[in-house]
């Protein structure tokens, strides 16, 4: 008996044939697009070596970081849309590395000033022996022909207990202009508020819209180039905010900006040492100055990140509260962990030395559905 097509069927294939190639043709794009959404974000990619090594790779030393010693290699990027940099690092040996490392982008100015681009950081134990690390920032579109600066630091860390990074001999005939001289720099640290010991811990206050809280403290040595203080976050009930800070030397009755920067309260760890980073004061030596952190004015005190005080041993550590409401409130007894990091002039600098790096480009950006 010969088999006949139910109209019911007859419909159905032909909707198959004719949605099929359609169906199959729209789950490969957005599959495409999901796939290269996930991978490659910013685009095609080009990647370029952060400098020319000598054809035999020679090293020349593997360099630490820890507390006192970060690493800074200077570079030209050589077209627009820097958006990555691949590093590598050693671990010697995998020996215990128990805090993070931290990282910053810096473009370099025709007046050698420093301008922040992008930073970061990743867990020191992530790191395998001789691997590369993968470290990456929204896209500088206009990146080519600028000097940059890519350092590494490891503040808190005690030595033999971080990564290093080795340095490689470079290509002597390369042009003056792209020749990088990496450098290592060794910093000094000390306290720069004076604490009772053992540390008595007696409140800790907010920094929230209403608030700012300031520390003035006395230097000791020339090149002071990092801060780091104690912060506390309430078991991270912090959201998400921008804080800023400013330092000042203080001149008589007057107050002379020095440096200014922010950083994310995501960023701050509870009840240990914070950092910020800055260009180094070179004459700093026996300064007075004041560090002031600010939050955004709709910071509510519920959201905010805060202070631990400590009882001072001196009246230079004097620590200063101040209310917008014009309500100022200061008292010598009591202050902050604040902790100041100097260059010293041991800085070791390898003229024909170079990371092993590349740099990556994005050079087309792709149009990706709205997520």
């Amino acid at each position: 008996m010969k088999y006949k097509t139910s109209l019911y069927e007859k419909f159905t294939l032909l909707c198959l044939w004719i949605f099929l190639p359609a169906i199959i043709t729209l789950l490969t794009v957005l599959g495409f697009n999901i796939i290269f959404y996930y991978y490659a974000p910013n685009g095609r990619h080009a990647t370029f070596p952060i400098a020319k090594l000598s054809e035999s790779p020679t090293l020349v030393t593997a360099s630490e970081i820890w507390d006192r010693v970060k690493i800074q290699q200077p570079f030209v990027a050589t077209t627009n849309g820097l958006a990555g940099i691949d590093v590598q690092a050693v671990t010697f040996l995998n020996r215990q590395r128990p805090d993070d490392v931290f990282w910053q982008l810096n473009e370099i100015t025709n007046n050698q000033e420093k301008i922040l681009r992008g930073q970061g950081k990743f867990h020191a134990d992530e790191v395998d022996d001789w691997d590369f690390i993968s470290l990456k920032f929204e896209p500088l579109v206009d990146s080519s022909c600028k000097h940059y600066e890519i350092s590494f630091s490891a503040a808190g860390t005690p030595q033999g207990k971080s990564i290093g990074f080795p340095i490689f001999k470079t290509n002597d005939a390369m042009s003056p202009i792209y020749f990088p001289k990496i450098t290592s720099v060794v910093l000094e640290k000390a306290e720069l508020t004076k604490l009772k010991q053992p540390l008595d811990y007696r409140e800790a206050l907010a920094l929230f819209g209403k608030t700012r809280i300031s520390q003035t403290f006395t230097t000791k040595e020339n090149g002071l180039t990092s801060l780091q203080f104690q912060m506390v976050t309430w078991h991270n009930r912090q959201k998400p905010h921008v804080i800023s800070w400013k330092l000042y030397e203080l001149r008589g009755n007057d107050k002379v900006l020095q440096r200014e920067g922010v950083f994310d309260s995501t960023s701050v760890k509870d009840w240990v040492s914070n950092s910020i980073n800055f260009t180094p004061i070179e004459n700093s030596i026996d300064k007075n100055y004041e560090l002031v952190f600010t939050a955004p004015t709709q910071l509510e005190k519920n959201e905010s990140v805060g202070f631990p005080l400590y009882e001072a041993s001196d009246i230079n550590s004097s620590f200063t509260y101040v209310q917008i409401a014009d309500q100022r409130l200061s008292n010598s007894k009591l202050s902050i962990y604040l902790v100041g990091i100097y260059k010293l002039d041991k800085t070791q600098v390898y003229p024909s030395g170079s990371l092993n790096a590349s740099l990556h480009y994005f050079y087309e950006k792709f149009n990706l559905p709205n997520q």
